[in-house]
């Protein structure tokens, strides 16, 4: 019995011990982090999200089968537990894992709803296949069996898409033919599933914080006219990895000057939208810049509803007089690479065919605009109207100017610079309510298919009036075809289609840039840009110090 007291009693004096210090310890600071996004955003939606700054915000609330790696931008499992395959790749079966959780901000506080299973992906894929989805992505799932038809009105029966719910965990796709890189694909947004159940009770308004239903490692839970909000989802499979409590997403422009007074106030951790180039020197020597080469390509399009602009030789001699070097050497100022062609040249065993020999020099391309121009019934840009060029603010406007410029020194062609916010500026392009315009692309995965399939005939993004059956014809049979040489060499021709074209002409290739505080750990400049915060990590004692007042003289 003596023993038996003795143990009891020390017992209760070690719980007793553990509940003072329990409450005489701090509750630990939330961490909050702040990123500069650039833009507004049009979308939440995965499958409507159609910009660089809806991306960034997207693929921290919502996740598909796969993901990508955060250095190599490699896919890499996200909602998949394991994956198989027949042996020419046209069937393939994914375990979903078992702790994956649709879940809500209600009112401040985030619920689990239920687990994510089989069927979300089949309404999912069907949704965004809807012939009035609207979706600007629903040409990355033709790769499934009967998707196509479904998008285009033509299949009359949903269930004769190639996807199948074999149980709640199982998921079968079935594609129109041999697709070995459906990895790729499958790390699009535009195959993150969503929930059926949030879509149908508040439509167009699903992804308001307080119905949306998310699946990442954080939720939202705000969106203003100046800055989205999410916290981090404490039912996430991972969350006790998650350092990171709030991320407030900011729109303040693409290298901008607010953006880097901002920055350098400490008011944001992380720049994500290219900053202000003449500030990079100073970043570069305070290590708090982040450089990788991109799958990117800026670019000119040109609407050739608008005269002289249906003309061949008038693109041709306009893409020709483009100052590439002085472009990305005084502008951008941040490596990046001038180009010649849609795709970047880094994919391998893909040679992406160039408008003109890259090593021409700029003297004879001026040479050979003003003979087009000449041809064209321009000589010297007499009786050339003036242009109008579509952009948006920050550095977008300054290539403008050393374009234009170059245009009006070298060719005699006058333009105006019309700048609009960027929602604005979207509506313009989708509406061909413009002449020239910018336009830069991403890549949404590691493929020059990504770029490609922008400039098919029905594509939503084509809006300059390119269309070629021959074009549409060499992509469809690129998708399904499972001899890699082969698939590139169709790629390879249908890209000669479009240079030959030039419904665009390529400025430059991307370099991710990113200034990153040296507080700030777990983030990578990527070939794909693309940046999940889960592994993101802020040393709040030396961010403190870094923004600590200064002490005043003592009289």
């Amino acid at each position: 019995m003596l023993a038996r007291s003795f143990h009891t009693s020390a017992r209760r004096s070690l719980v007793a011990t553990l509940l003072l210090l329990t409450w005489a310890s701090p509750a630990r600071a939330e961490v909050e982090l702040n990123i500069n996004i650039g833009e507004q955003l049009r979308y939440l939606d995965p499958q409507l999200a159609n910009s660089i700054a809806s991306n960034y915000v997207t693929i921290n609330l919502f996740e598909g089968l796969f993901d990508f790696h955060p250095q190599s931008a490699d896919p890499v499992p996200a909602l998949c537990a394991s994956h198989s395959r027949n042996d020419d790749a046209s069937v393939w079966e994914f375990k979903l894992r078992d702790d994956i959780f649709w879940v809500q901000n209600q009112s401040g506080t985030i619920v689990k709803k239920r687990p994510i299973v089989a069927k979300d992906f089949i309404y999912s894929y069907r949704r965004i296949l809807s012939p009035d989805s609207g979706a600007k992505y629903a040409s990355m799932l033709y790769v499934i069996k009967n998707a196509e038809a479904l998008h285009k009105g033509e299949l009359e029966d949903p269930d004769d898409l190639g996807i199948e719910a074999v149980d709640d965990k199982m998921l079968r796709l079935t594609l129109e033919g041999a697709v070995p890189s459906l990895i790729q694909y499958l790390t699009h947004r535009s195959y993150h599933p969503i929930a059926h159940e949030a879509v149908e009770a508040h439509g167009s308004n699903w992804t308001d914080p307080s119905n949306a239903w998310t699946s990442g490692p954080f939720v939202l839970s705000k969106n203003t006219e100046k800055y989205t909000e999410a916290e981090k989802n404490p039912f996430y499979r991972s969350a006790n990895e998650i350092q990171i409590d709030r991320v407030r997403f900011w729109f303040l422009g693409t290298g901008t000057i607010d953006a880097y007074k901002q920055f350098r106030g400490g008011k944001i951790d992380i720049d994500m939208r290219q900053p202000l180039s003449a500030a990079i020197r100073k970043l570069r020597r305070k290590k708090e810049i982040l450089f990788s080469r991109k799958l990117g390509t800026y670019m000119i399009k040109f609407n050739k509803a608008h005269q002289p602009l249906n003309d061949y030789r008038v693109r041709k001699a306009l893409a020709l007089a483009i100052p590439r070097k002085k472009v990305v050497r005084y502008v951008m100022k941040s490596g990046q690479k001038p180009a010649f062609s849609l795709s970047p040249d880094v994919f391998a065993q893909f040679t992406p065919p160039t408008f003109i020999p890259p090593e021409m020099r700029f003297d004879k391309r001026i040479a050979e605009a003003r003979e087009l121009l000449k041809e064209a019934g321009f000589p010297n840009g007499e009786g050339f109207p003036e242009l109008t060029y579509l952009s948006t603010p920050g550095y977008h406007a300054k290539v403008a100017m050393v374009i234009s410029k170059t245009w009006k020194d070298r060719l005699g062609i006058n333009t105006v610079i019309t700048e609009h916010p960027f929602k604005e500026f979207l509506q313009k392009l989708e509406l061909k309510d413009y002449q020239v315009g910018r336009f830069a692309w991403l890549a949404d995965m590691a493929d020059p298919m990504d770029f490609l399939a922008l400039f098919l005939t029905d594509a939503p993004y084509n809006n300059t009036g390119f269309a070629s059956e021959q074009y549409d014809s060499l992509l469809g049979r690129a998708r399904v075809e499972p001899d890699h040489a082969t698939r590139n060499q169709l790629m390879e021709q249908a890209e000669k289609l479009l240079m030959d074209d030039l419904p665009i002409s390529p400025v430059f290739n991307y370099t991710d840039v990113l200034a990153v505080h040296d507080y700030i750990s777990g983030i990578h400049a990527n070939k794909m840009a693309q940046h999940g915060l889960k592994s993101v990590r802020i040393d709040q004692a030396a961010r403190k110090q870094r923004f600590a007042p200064k002490p005043t003289a003592q009289p």
